[in-house]
């Protein structure tokens, strides 16, 4: 969100129109404001014209200002909009709370304690750890690392080399939460919604166990593309597909 709040700038807009202009001069692409047409348009009602509204009332605006260049006219009328959009519907789906939680998550994963205390705090009684304990075996695991590497920032692929279940059993428990922890219902939408896709009504009597095998290929369909299925084939033909009939 940080991210769309500080490119929502004009010295943003205007090093992304630089390569707008590069692109349509390399494809010979005219660029032009939109034109009016002849249709007459909407005006604001005479009995709102002394009134604030809140709500949309139809009425159009002049869009051809001979004083604003093309950029302005983009900058004002597409970019800005739509990165207003954007903003306004990230805040409306993401509460304050999803977003400290996901901040912590990610310190956690970074083994930052004090960054990532409101994940503790939420889960340390579910999980029976103690933050004392938690805490030491941070440290433990931090310096393993650093001894093991040149910079300071510590990556998921650190800790993954040094935490063991058998090592650091409870800061293993918490970080088995930390990477499956849902921050919005997003992933469970697309779930379902993969399913409905995969089960129609022509498909009713798919048992189970294939559903299931389906759905998480379908759902993780960015490592089943790089499946080769040449060598699911040559495995399938070497089985015996004969049905034996006593």
């Amino acid at each position: 969100m940080m991210t769309f709040k500080n490119s929502r700038t004009t010295e943003y807009f205007s090093k992304l129109w630089c390569e707008i202009e590069i692109f349509a001069k390399d494809n010979e692409i005219s660029i032009q404001t939109p034109s009016e047409g002849c249709k007459r348009k909407r005006q604001e009602p005479h009995n709102l014209k002394h009134f604030d509204t809140t709500a949309t009332t139809s009425a159009e605006q002049n869009i051809n200002d001979t004083s604003e260049t093309i950029e302005d006219y983009f900058r004002k009328n597409a970019f800005f909009p739509v990165f207003d959009t954007i903003l306004i519907n990230l805040e409306k789906r993401f509460s304050a709370e999803s977003l400290q939680m996901a901040t912590a998550v990610d310190q956690f994963i970074q083994l930052n304690f004090e960054e990532s205390l409101f994940f503790v705090d939420h889960y340390k009684d579910l999980m029976n750890v103690s933050k004392e304990v938690l805490q030491s075996k941070i440290e433990m695991a931090k310096n393993c690392i650093l001894q093991s590497i040149d910079k300071k920032n510590i990556t998921l692929n650190h800790v993954k080399k040094v935490l063991t279940k058998q090592t650091f059993p409870n800061l293993y428990k918490l970080f088995q939460v930390a990477l499956t922890i849902p921050i919005s219902s997003s992933t469970c939408e697309r779930s379902f919604s993969a399913m409905r896709r995969i089960k129609t009504w022509l498909r009713t009597s798919m048992l189970q166990e294939r559903f299931n095998n389906t759905s998480i290929l379908y759902i993780e369909k960015e490592i089943s593309k790089s499946i080769d299925t040449e060598t699911i084939i040559n495995i399938f033909a070497q089985n015996n597909r004969y049905i034996q009939f006593n």
